[in-house]
């Protein structure tokens, strides 16, 4: 706590009863993709708030050891938010190198090079998402921010009933309560009309998430409870 800027906050993890556990920083954002670089994990309890700024109760050289974040906060938490990261940006690196290497290949060799300029032009365009796939927090037992809004939710009976737009939370309590889930855009079915015929959206309180997997949300209630708690 030196009044240097520490970082962007890139997250929030917390546990299934809805407790702020940890914020991720990042030292570099990129705001095109919303995306940061060099992540870094602070436990919520080393968090204060003033005149709508967060201050880290701890020098930065603390923060930097696992050893003293182990304190604080489950060792999943630290280790799973710095691990792998390294090989998953090396591993984008080579692909980019890929496409490079492809695009000087479509300018020698003219009889092919219109599918190798296809080739590399869509591995270009799928970058950014990939990034936001590698550099995404996932922690067993926990989950984030990231890992919930944007979502697709099913229902116990294997129902898409819509998208998490966004998340209900109280930063002051560090607690964050439920979800809300918005209308699909491009789903039609009989459990989608049924729902959003009188309402809007959904807030769906976390202690109905069954499970999370690769950005799909599953709830451990069929469709038409649901809907009846939000009536």
């Amino acid at each position: 706590m030196d009044g240097s800027q520490a970082g962007y906050i890139v997250d929030l993890v917390f546990d299934k009863r809805g407790i702020i556990v940890a914020v991720i920083l990042a030292k570099i954002l990129l705001p095109a993709i919303k995306v940061g670089l060099i992540l870094q994990v602070i436990p919520y309890k080393l968090l204060y708030t003033l005149r709508g700024k967060y201050y880290v109760l701890a020098p930065k050289t603390l923060l930097k050891l696992k050893r003293y974040l182990y304190t604080y906060l489950d060792p999943v938490v630290v280790d799973y938010t710095y691990s792998k990261r390294p090989r998953k940006i090396i591993g984008l690196a080579g692909l980019v190198f890929f496409a490079i290497i492809l695009l000087i290949l479509a300018l020698m060799y003219r009889g092919i090079g219109m599918t190798l300029y296809l080739i590399a032009t869509s591995i270009i365009i799928t970058l950014p998402f990939l990034l936001c796939l590698a550099l995404r927090v996932n922690i067993p037992g926990y989950l984030t921010v990231r890992s919930i809004v944007g979502s697709r939710v099913y229902d116990s009976h294997g129902y898409l009933i819509g998208i998490v737009g966004d998340i209900v939370m109280d930063i002051t309590k560090g607690v964050i309560s439920s979800f809300v889930v918005v209308r699909p855009v491009h789903a039609m079915s009989k459990a989608v009309e049924e729902i959003y015929r009188e309402i809007s959206k959904l807030v769906i309180d976390l202690q109905y998430i069954s499970h999370i997997s690769n950005g799909i949300v599953y709830l451990n209630i069929p469709y038409t409870r649901v809907l009846e708690l939000a009536l």
